[in-house]
């Protein structure tokens, strides 16, 4: 049997619903002027906003487009470009218009024709009139316009607008385009203006002294990747750093940590590359992830080009007190200095660096000699001797007790201060190894009761070797990565992110200002909340199992822009992040239990989200639903169905 499959007339309405952005939806106009551009001449495009007309308008002074080639264009999937031409689908333009407004109409005029063509769509009309359908769409044939019988190119008019429009998109919307137009505007081929401001391209501040480093990756069947690579002046703290992702000179992603994981240590690289071969959604909002994609990530990721730049990037700090500076004091060379509290753990281990295999000598005045070495092993944290007229002084790094202190520059002062009662008394040095191996003994006892069933009083230490999930799409949200790697440096104890530390991308009614979820052991979350006000207390409010009274009250001050909820759970699982599925049974309890101030319709939003997306399954969700003893709420989120 054979049968009419003709599309329904309401898929240009629908094409319109496919999630274009305001600014998607007029970079797929811009697209097509670019594409119409004149070889050697610079194609001028204006973007106008009419915010008391209601209407939006994009012209170009391209090539233009004669009768036949109109009504090609409003076949929808139908496209004549070649493959490196930015609109390939034959549904941009239609998309596009229909998701700025219900009425629109394209007047095109080819250079040196003298006549100009215009095709016409309103939304109830087509849908409205029987007698309208695909194939006797109307397109009308007359003289260029008055006075401009010399003109060609494109004007698309869009009244009776469907998205917002207000002042503020002017400036916005430039920025964007210059970012996302770099290489033609750079170039000379276009001109962009909206409204009365022109575009520029967007050139980042590199590093004083620093030069762009050319990338060029070969990949099979004769593809390459191409583009280069900087170092910003300054570290981005709000994630303005990474990769711009091209391809044929528009950008498809800003900003897209490219090989490479968000991390404060990354946030100077910048860089632009083109992956021409790899095949783009019909919005061109984002690469489709294929075989083509993954060889490009993977082949990058892998460069030494990258990881140059990555190591490059790197802070180069180092603690204010150096362990020599420790021991000269001791020896009567040097003055005291401020002493940081505790550092980091890539301080600390520079610290160390130079200390691990080396030697340092203490003389006390009117004492023998000391030698302190450190090294790592089993054993005290230091173990003194006397030998030839001299005191030796070996400091174990791996020692419990090392662990366990902020800024080794303080041990390395306890060891200094007791080298030099060994110099002085050296029958003191048995009694002392005898008090360290006490010591450690304690240490290794109450930082290990968790494995003999210790109550409610345990310690139980973190396994700083689980990793966090590496999951596309799903990680720590960008503003925690600093406090999560400073926890993970300085808080022993478990915790973990999750709900709204790690679902904050897929909330929507979060009231503007940001709070975030931790979980920690019982009796932990002071120690933990008090670490991240030391440390961030500018920016961060962190607080100790709060309630709804005093989550409000946050949202009521002025002070800083995120809190930092820490809350005690007896099981912590896993990772210091949550994987999707347990971070949005989190996400119900703090809805549910704690009166998070987000919208009732939030955790279905999220679920669905992440269903769509592939994140989680509902074998997954309820499985973790069923241990926070939230089945039912699940349920009902399940019965209302998809967002």
């Amino acid at each position: 049997m054979l049968t009419d499959i003709t599309p329904d007339k309401s898929l240009v309405k629908k094409l319109g619903l496919s999630g274009y952005r305001t600014e998607q939806a007029l970079a797929e106009l811009v697209d097509n002027s670019i594409d119409a551009r004149i070889p050697g001449h610079t194609t001028n495009i204006v973007v106008r906003l009419d915010f008391d007309g209601r209407s939006i308008t994009v012209t170009d002074d391209g090539r233009g487009m004669d009768g036949a080639e109109l009504a090609e264009a409003m076949v929808i999937a139908r496209s004549a470009k070649d493959a490196d031409k930015l609109g390939q689908f034959g549904m941009g333009m239609k998309g596009a218009c229909s998701a700025l407004g219900k009425h629109f109409e394209i007047i095109t005029s080819p250079e040196g024709s003298g006549a100009q063509y215009r095709v016409k769509y309103d939304e109830t009309e087509w849908l409205g009139d029987a007698s309208k359908g695909w194939d006797n769409f109307e397109v009308e044939e007359t003289r260029a316009f008055s006075g401009e019988e010399d003109w060609h190119g494109t004007r698309v008019e869009i009244s009776f607008p469907t998205v917002p429009l207000y002042p503020n998109q002017t400036a916005r919307f430039r920025d964007r385009f210059g970012l996302r137009y770099s290489p033609y505007l750079e170039s000379g081929q276009v001109a962009i203006r909206v409204n009365t401001l022109a575009c520029r391209p967007t050139s980042p501040t590199l590093a004083e002294g620093s030069e762009w480093v050319p990338v060029n990756i070969d990949l099979g069947f004769g593809m390459h990747i191409t583009g280069r690579l900087g170092l910003l002046e300054k570290r981005s703290v709000r994630g303005r750093y990474g990769i711009h992702l091209f391809k044929n000179g528009r950008l498809i992603r800003a900003f897209e940590k490219f090989g490479f994981p968000p991390h404060p240590e990354n946030s100077r690289l910048i860089g632009e590359l083109s992956l021409d071969h790899v095949p783009v959604n019909f919005n061109k909002s984002r690469f489709i992830e294929n075989a083509r994609y993954a060889e490009a990530l993977d082949e990058f990721r892998k460069s030494k080009v990258l990881s140059r730049m990555l190591r490059s990037s790197k802070p180069v700090r180092r603690p204010a007190v150096s362990i020599a500076s420790v021991m000269d004091y001791f020896g009567g060379r040097g003055p005291a200095r401020r002493m940081e509290r505790r550092v980091g753990a890539t301080e600390s281990a520079r610290a160390l660096g130079a200390a691990v295999g080396g030697e340092f000598s203490v003389r006390a005045p009117g004492g023998i000699p000391v030698r302190v070495s450190f090294g790592d092993a089993d054993g005290p944290l230091y173990a003194a001797s006397v030998k030839d007229g001299a005191a030796e002084i070996r400091v174990n790094t791996g020692s419990a007790m090392f662990g366990l202190v902020g800024n080794p520059a303080f041990l390395a002062g306890l060891v200094a201060s007791e080298a030099e009662m060994v110099s002085r008394n050296p029958g003191s040095a048995a009694v002392l190894e005898e008090r360290n191996a006490r010591v450690e003994g304690f240490v290794r006892e109450w930082t290990t009761a968790a494995a003999t069933g210790g109550g409610a009083g345990r310690v139980e230490l973190r396994d700083r070797e689980v990793p966090v999930p590496d999951i596309y799409g799903y990680g720590l949200y960008n503003d925690l990565i600093e406090v999560h790697d400073f926890l993970k440096d300085n808080f022993a104890m478990k915790f973990q992110f999750t709900a709204l530390s790690t679902l904050r991308p897929y909330l929507h009614n979060m009231l503007g200002r940001a709070v975030y979820t931790v979980h920690t052991l019982p009796g932990n979350a002071e120690t933990a909340a008090g670490l991240i006000m030391d440390e961030f207390g500018n920016e961060i409010v962190a607080a100790a199992q709060p309630g709804p009274k005093m989550i409000m009250a946050f949202f009521n001050a002025e002070r800083v822009r995120a809190m930092v909820a820490v809350r005690e759970y007896m099981v912590i699982p896993g990772s210091t992040v949550a994987s999707p599925a347990k971070a949005f049974a989190d996400l119900i309890i703090e809805k549910s239990v704690h009166k998070a101030p987000i919208h009732d319709d939030e955790p279905r939003m999220v679920l669905y989200s992440m269903l769509r997306r592939g994140l989680v399954d509902m074998d997954q969700v309820r499985r973790h639903v069923r241990r926070v003893k939230q089945t039912r709420r699940l349920e009902q989120i399940i019965e209302a169905g998809p967002a």
